[in-house]
């Protein structure tokens, strides 16, 4: 596994003894993500999700942030971590990046067009169909939504009937 080699200014997890501010500790959690945005658009990935890891271990350290604020940069970190995986090919992480994202956000199109993506690349072509369609029930004008669905089915209808 890669080692976060990328200094952001804040130690591994939030401190507690004593606890950080919870204000304080939902500002390091964006702060870091923003480093994990940085090393995506370098096309450092692996740096990415370590990055996007760290944020969540400030998000989630006990007691764990409420809110609408730590709620997106959940959501956001977990997205963003599919996407890393996805574009990394690293299909079954993908998957559980973005499930973690759909159970914060059952409606999230992205997590559901990204998981539905590493479905097809892993040859799970029903479960592709499945949750793709859902995205396309949320946002019906998606080119790129439909596309997948239509490759995913036809693959479908391939393994299903030769």
């Amino acid at each position: 596994p890669a080692e976060d080699t990328v200094p952001d200014g804040f130690p591994f997890s939030p401190p507690f003894d004593p606890p950080m501010d919870p204000e304080k500790r939902l500002a390091a959690g964006e702060e870091i993500k923003k480093r994990g945005n940085e090393m995506f658009k370098e096309g450092k990935l692996d740096m990415a999700v370590l990055k996007y890891d760290k944020s969540l271990r400030y998000l989630d350290a006990y007691p764990p942030l409420e809110g609408e604020g730590a709620k997106a940069s959940r959501l956001a970190c977990h997205l963003n971590s599919g996407m890393c995986h996805l574009k990394a090919e690293r299909h079954k992480q993908c998957v559980q990046a973005c499930q973690r994202a759909l159970d914060i956000e059952a409606g999230s199109v992205k997590g559901l067009f990204r998981k539905g993506c590493a479905h097809r690349a892993l040859g799970e072509y029903e479960k592709a169909v499945e949750v793709l369609e859902r995205a396309a029930a949320l946002d019906g004008k998606d080119d790129a939504i439909k596309k997948e669905l239509a490759r995913a089915d036809k693959e479908l209808k391939k393994f299903r009937y030769g």
